[in-house]
């Protein structure tokens, strides 16, 4: 899974102001011509009859209705994916993302990964991540998923009206190196194993943030040992 298989494809950094510049567009007329036969019918009906938008899922609605204030975040940031699956995901990458960047304001039970290493089904794309500062000072939401991957990476980080928090969106190939973490219920009792020790924990019984903290202080200390690179037998080292 290359960041880029062919040179045709968009690099990381154009993909990244495509999208910022699609979320600070705001929403467009176009953006709702799929329905416009509903709204014109809706109009001839009866009164009362619901507005043929509200039915509309979040993911159905451009994501420029839900997300604003977008900005990019460069390469060094650290992130923080909440998943079930942690260790498969350091261990496969982020094998599944959403492609449309029009649907990435549905983030509802898709915010996680469950047991895909990334939402959607038809390969990488975006991915959600929290920004680790956001982590660390406990403005996260605790259920997206029961581990954690924590990691460096460029993304697009914008306000999500409806989850009422910033949420960043990175491109699932661009991660290359990331540090899974185990934990408890409702992020209590997280640990994280040195890869450099055969799994011996390193850092343990600490809720999610300290845990957090405490990776982005060992990494920028000069323990890198604790980061695992992605081992899907198509990325490049």
């Amino acid at each position: 899974m290359p960041v880029r298989t062919t040179r045709q494809e968009p690099s990381v950094a154009t993909r990244l102001r495509h999208l910022r510049a699609y979320l600070a567009a705001g929403v467009q007329a176009s953006d709702f011509l799929p329905d416009l036969p509903r709204f014109l019918d809706w109009l001839d009906g009866e009164d009362g009859e619901e507005h043929p938008l509200l039915d509309l899922a979040e993911e159905d609605l451009p994501a420029p209705v839900l997300f604003s204030r977008p900005w990019i975040a460069d390469r060094r940031t650290w992130l923080v994916h909440l998943t079930d699956v942690p260790e498969k995901i350091a261990r496969e990458g982020f094998t599944r993302g959403e492609t449309d960047r029009t649907r990435l304001g549905g983030t509802t039970d898709r915010f996680g990964t469950g047991l895909y290493g990334g939402f959607g089904e038809e390969g990488p794309g975006w991915n959600f991540a929290y920004l680790a500062r956001d982590v660390v000072r406990g403005r996260f939401e605790g259920s997206w998923g029961t581990g954690a991957v924590v990691f460096q990476a460029p993304a697009v980080v914008a306000h999500h009206e409806t989850g009422a928090a910033d949420y960043a969106m990175f491109w699932g190939p661009a991660v290359r190196r990331m540090v899974p973490v185990g934990c408890g219920h409702g992020h209590l009792d997280c640990f994280v194993a040195d890869a450099r020790d055969d799994g011996r924990l390193r850092c343990s019984r600490m809720p999610l943030p300290p845990t957090v903290a405490w990776i982005i202080g060992a990494v920028e200390e000069g323990q890198r040992g604790v980061l695992r690179a992605v081992a899907a037998p198509d990325r490049r080292p």
